[in-house]
Formats: C-alpha cells, structure tokens, sequence
C-alpha cells in the first residue's frame, strides 16, 4: 500500500516526531510496517492473512504510540492557534 507509506511521509514532514511510530532503523522495524501495509487489505478481504501474537503486539503500540503522538501535535496546534 503505497498511499500509507505516502500519508508517513507527510506526516512525518508535518512533525518528525510521527517518525518515532514507525521507525525504519531495522530490518524487523521496516517487515513490521510492511505487515502493517498488507494487514491494511489483506485482513478485511482475505482470510488467509496471518499475523503472529507478538507481530500484533507490536503493531498495538504503535497505534497506541501514533493516537498519543497525534494527540498531542493537534493539543499543541489548537493552544499555538491565534484562535484558542
């Protein structure tokens, strides 16, 4: 899924702390977004896709990790605002 890496880019380009969600430093790191890529499709419309326990772990946190992270720039975006 191309668009998803795209979407990582921009944000990243927004903030570079959305960096820290899916960091590309590992082999592992770098398999772990693809999952993420492929589980994007693959898990709605075929039942074939599998996923290991610790793989989903991991993927958890980093929804955890982006929701917080996202949170946190939008927080400080709406109090930097002239309208806040």
């Amino acid at each position: 899924m191309i668009l998803l890496k795209h979407l990582n880019g921009l944000a990243i380009e927004i903030d570079v702390s959305i960096a820290d969600v899916s960091p590309a430093e590992t082999k592992q790191n770098r398999r772990h977004f693809e999952l993420l890529k492929s589980a994007y499709l693959e898990a709605r419309y075929s039942e074939h896709h599998q996923i290991t326990r610790d793989e989903l772990a991991w993927l958890h946190e980093r929804v955890v990790l982006l929701k917080e992270t996202v949170q946190t720039l939008c927080e400080r975006f709406l109090s930097d605002s002239p309208n806040a």
